[in-house]
């Protein structure tokens, strides 16, 4: 039976506290937002009530007993926060199976559904927005580091990846620094004008003067420039490469990821990091995952291969604008 006078609680052990109002407070106690399974809140309940007893209070003698505040309990509010932490974070035991579970997350109850991903157009008018660092006459370099991890060409082999450092100039002049290997030397070439390619393919002139307006026009000239058929679909990887520069227009990234769009690209089912975007799509030799930051830069690119072509895994380590070749 209970009684509420000068502001407290009597109960005695033959009847239940308010356990919905306790799990607020203690969730307010410790700023957690958790949802617990009916079997997960029974633990809890049977950690309190110890907890009650070492404080004083004897079951097995049915006392009535004023409830103290919980605020006041801090050793008691501590212990059952650590359980509901626990809980939240490694799941059910055996006991709780009925019910799913729900991760604890700072943020809000919210956060702990789906993330929305924007499609490729969202992000493409993301893209103009973003600061206008474009790659011109004036001494500077599209400055990138890659990390690609090939399949093997003799099965069991260890894979070797390969880090590729490049300074390109508006020109197509620059450096590049290869390192693949402890057994293989780094290759350090200082290239001059028209030897070098953004995405390792088209000259930055070109990139830089892609249409923007037209994206079946920037695929054809794309196909023109990569001296391709016409009618050849599958530009993800080369398309996904381009972004992936330093000093690209904003105008020029947005049309790109249109590009992506027509060429059918989508948000993946799986997300591969929280703080990125992750896309897939077709491209000439297989299946692409692109992961893609909030500020439109790809940060890794991967080709499962099909008919006979490797699996490629390309993580970008560094996007920037250089004044030197250092």
């Amino acid at each position: 039976m209970s009684d509420r006078r000068g502001g407290g609680e009597d109960f005695d052990d033959g009847h239940e506290p308010d356990w919905d109002r306790i799990w607020q407070e203690l969730r307010a106690i410790g700023d957690e937002e958790v949802e617990l399974s009916g079997a997960a809140r029974e633990r809890i309940r049977g950690t309190w009530m110890r907890e009650l007893s070492l404080q004083g209070v004897e079951a097995e003698r049915r006392p009535r007993v004023r409830r103290r505040r919980l605020v006041e309990l801090t050793a008691i509010a501590a212990a059952l926060l650590a359980v509901v932490v626990t809980l939240a974070l490694t799941g059910p035991t055996h006991g709780d199976q009925e019910e799913p579970r729900v991760a604890a997350d700072r943020t809000s109850a919210s956060t702990a559904a789906p993330r929305a991903v924007p499609t490729l157009e969202e992000l493409a008018e993301a893209a103009l927005d973003q600061p206008a660092l474009i790659l011109g006459e004036d001494g500077t370099y599209a400055h990138r580091v890659t990390v690609t991890n090939a399949a093997p060409a003799v099965a069991g082999a260890p894979a070797n990846p390969v880090r590729l450092e490049t300074w390109i100039a508006l020109d197509g002049s620059g450096r590049t620094l290869i390192e693949a290997g402890e057994t293989i030397p780094p290759e350090d070439v200082r290239a001059g004008p028209g030897e070098l390619r953004l995405g390792g393919k088209i000259a930055p002139v070109d990139v830089l003067s892609l249409p923007t307006d037209d994206v079946e026009g920037l695929l054809v000239r794309l196909r023109e420039l990569l001296r391709l058929p016409a009618d050849l679909d599958g530009l993800g990887a080369e398309v996904g490469s381009l972004l992936a520069e330093a000093g690209v227009p904003p105008a020029v990234r947005s049309a790109l990821l249109r590009a992506l769009a027509a060429e059918g690209f989508r948000p993946a089912e799986e997300q591969l990091d929280r703080a990125s975007y992750t896309y897939e799509g077709p491209t000439m030799s297989g299946h692409l995952v692109l992961v893609i930051g909030e500020d439109t830069v790809p940060r890794s690119l991967q080709v499962d291969g099909t008919g006979g072509a490797s699996n490629i895994a390309t993580s970008y380590e560094a996007i920037d604008l250089r004044d030197d070749l250092s």
